[in-house]
């Protein structure tokens, strides 16, 4: 199911996507996206929110060093390099992520007590982040990211007034995690 407004966004409902094992790379009950006014340049996106509900991401390794969703990063960088412009660029007011799982899982998944960061499994995840910038750094405020992780880790409230993630570093002003 498609809503679509030329001013007002679009919401999807149920959205499926398969890796090509055949197996959940994607599912997503609802995304929501609000653009900021119209949109004409799609490598320099403005957008009010980005909202994305009950979603649950698979992601695991196929061969050693190969992930399931190398598929799609393989025909993304295809299609950059087809690109003279730059790079892509996203802004959005507010990014909101509920009731959400991801799964991330290595071929080697010896049991470990505690956390085994070869087989993650987090549940009930929330995510809010306002200023949300995507171009060569990721930059934001991080409102709420709170998780469940299948070991009994919980992760009840991360925040941050500011937040700069580039290949060199990861910044955080005033983090507070609970």
């Amino acid at each position: 199911n498609v809503k679509l407004s030329l001013f007002k966004g679009f919401i999807l409902d149920n959205i499926f996507i398969e890796d090509q094992q055949k197996d959940t790379l994607l599912y997503a009950d609802q995304i929501s996206v609000i653009p900021k006014g119209f949109q004409v340049n799609f490598s320099d996106m403005s957008l009010k929110e980005i909202q994305l509900k009950d979603v649950y991401f698979n992601l695991y390794e196929i061969s050693e060093d190969t992930l399931n969703i190398q598929f799609l990063l393989d025909a993304f960088s295809a299609d950059k390099e087809k690109e003279s412009n730059g790079s892509f660029k996203i802004n959005t007011e507010n990014i909101v992520l509920e009731n959400s799982c991801i799964a991330y899982k290595t071929i080697d998944t010896a049991q470990v007590n505690g956390i085994n960061f070869h087989d993650l499994f987090l549940d009930s995840l929330f995510l809010n982040i306002q200023d949300f910038q995507f171009t060569d750094d990721i930059s934001g405020t991080i409102n709420l990211i709170s998780f469940n992780e299948k070991s009994g880790f919980q992760l009840k409230n991360v925040s941050a007034e500011s937040l700069l993630i580039n290949p060199k570093e990861m910044n955080f002003t005033d983090l507070e995690i609970v």
